[in-house]
């Protein structure tokens, strides 16, 4: 429960330091599913649908998603955490390292967003005379996906996931609160290992994200996934678990 009387969804599994994984927009816990079990051989796997997405509550008003966070990792008592988004659940991660640095033990951006960051792709989706499913199929036709959905498997996995998405900040003004200072502007001030993986394939601007995180984090690694695109998860789990648990093991120690 949240202090505003919301609630997220979480999937749990494995033992070992907590690992909190956060998914891309319009997607939810499932698309870490394919690496669970390479991570919970390692990790505690903690995986949140966010406000608004999954079986996560609707926002009611104001909100943020690194407050929703600190009171998922109050109410589970886990004082430090290994935190890794995907695409949007990517920029949360870099919000929540800079407002509470005393959580995490490492960041893990995986073809991240970042707040602040000045890119050239076009977000808007056409609602206006669609229904949701029409809506969700040209979301879906977005070049993001282009290069995953060449795989059936994953274009399967990505069309399940998304069929149960609400659509909610498509026909609404989110209330999210945003930080005063984006974190563009603040990734000097990170002081927590910091890996920044992309896809081969995936499009510009993630490309640039990644290597700013790299040049303008005290210490921060970059790394490229051949052959795959936006979605590392479903596309290369196997792959993608092992960056992130090798990383994540020498980042604690």
């Amino acid at each position: 429960m949240l202090p505003d009387g919301g609630h997220l969804v979480v999937a749990r599994g494995g033992v070992g330091p907590a690992l909190l994984a956060l998914h891309g927009f319009s997607l939810d816990h499932r698309v870490w599913r394919p690496m669970a079990p390479a991570l919970e051989a390692d990790f505690s796997l903690i995986a949140p649908d966010l406000r608004g997405f999954g079986a996560a509550s609707l926002p009611q008003g104001v909100y943020a998603h690194t407050d929703d966070l600190i009171a998922l990792l109050d109410a589970l008592e886990l004082p430090r955490v290994v935190v890794m988004g995907l695409s949007m659940g990517g920029g949360v991660a870099v919000d929540f390292a800079l407002e509470h640095p005393g959580r995490v033990a490492a960041v893990i951006v995986v073809d991240g967003t970042l707040g602040g960051f000045r890119g050239t792709l076009d977000w808007r989706v056409k609602t206006e005379g669609c229904t949701l499913r029409e809506s969700i199929a040209a979301w879906l036709a977005h070049p993001l996906f282009a290069w995953p959905r060449r795989d059936p498997q994953v274009a399967a996995a990505l069309d399940e996931i998304t069929a149960d998405y609400s659509g909610w900040h498509w026909r609404q003004r989110d209330p999210q609160r945003r930080p005063a200072r984006r974190a563009a502007e603040r990734l000097s001030e990170l002081d927590v290992p910091l890996l920044a993986l992309v896809g081969e394939h995936d499009l510009p601007d993630f490309h640039a994200v990644a290597l700013k995180l790299a040049a303008e984090v005290p210490g921060a690694r970059h790394a490229m996934l051949a052959g795959i695109g936006h979605l590392p998860p479903l596309e290369t789990p196997a792959d993608t678990a092992a960056r992130v648990i090798d990383f994540a093991r020498v980042a604690l120690g």
